[in-house]
């Protein structure tokens, strides 16, 4: 089992947002900003391959939201999905399956294109996609704090090709890929526990989005149900620490990859690692 590092754009939050209720003068040492207060964000997406599976974790922004939201986002860098993937030897066609975390705008929307008649089709024509079952209803039916989070242009058509299978619980989903749900930062978040060559690694996604993010207490805002994610957070924090896992940051602009300490001043990284560190 090999993993690669699949980046795209990267984007640019509030500090408020990333880190809800910490205050700037404490949030600021751990992770940088500007002068505006914004917050540059990796969108650090997964390639799981093995000898059967090529499986794509998250699939960025991709070319569908319209200008007038992402002027918003303050997109940025040089990386794009499939020049990742070429950069590691793959094309979209090779990719067998692909799973959201979840269905933010962020972290879907790579996973169709138009055609040349401006309609929404698979940019992977291969792969099964996978969500939680729970995840797909809260998308359909959201809430109007994460409205704005899942557009519809990107959500709906996901469901009309045939290839969106869904997840009920946490599961093993192929040998070494295991998939469990989390519901605080956002219903039916799942997170992947892949055991990789050399260890077991825990792809955090929205739950411990950078390393500024791993003390339990420093919440995004975007966190739906807070005491939840705490909970969740403490939890598999835990069995990070105790197993010596490797964690991967999805938005971390500086760190991909870390192992996790528990100290008397609670969690931090030990070790920031590449991601190619664990293959």
């Amino acid at each position: 089992m090999k993993l690669y590092s699949i980046d795209t754009e990267c984007f640019m939050i509030d500090g408020g947002a990333m880190f809800g209720v910490v205050p700037k003068a404490i949030w600021k040492k751990r992770y940088p900003c500007d002068e505006n207060n914004l917050c540059n964000n990796a969108i650090r997406n997964l390639l799981v391959v093995s000898d059967e599976r090529r499986i794509l974790i998250d699939t960025g922004i991709g070319t569908r939201m319209p200008e007038s939201f992402l002027k918003y986002q303050y997109i940025n860098g040089n990386d794009t999905l499939l020049g990742s993937l070429k950069k590691h030897g793959y094309a979209p066609e090779d990719i067998t399956d692909l799973i959201f975390t979840h269905l933010h705008w962020d972290h879907s929307g790579g996973a169709l294109i138009d055609d040349k008649d401006g309609n929404p089709k698979p940019q992977f024509p291969n792969a099964k996609m996978w969500v939680s079952r729970q995840q797909w209803e809260w998308a359909n039916n959201s809430n109007l704090r994460e409205e704005a989070a899942y557009p519809e242009h990107l959500i709906k058509p996901l469901n009309t090709f045939g290839k969106l299978n869904f997840i009920d619980e946490d599961t093993e989903l192929y040998p070494g890929i295991e998939l469990r749900l989390h519901n605080g930062h956002t219903k039916g978040l799942l997170i992947p526990v892949i055991k990789a060559n050399k260890t077991t690694v825990v792809y955090a996604g929205d739950l411990i989005p950078s390393t500024a993010n791993i003390p339990p207490i420093y919440l995004s805002a975007y966190d739906i149900y807070p005491m939840d994610a705490i909970d969740e957070k403490v939890k598999i924090l835990k069995e990070i620490t105790e197993n010596n896992y490797v964690v991967i940051f999805q938005h971390d602009i500086n760190v991909e990859a870390a192992t996790i300490e528990e100290t008397l001043k609670g969690y931090k990284v030990k070790e920031t690692l590449k991601i190619e560190d664990v293959n």
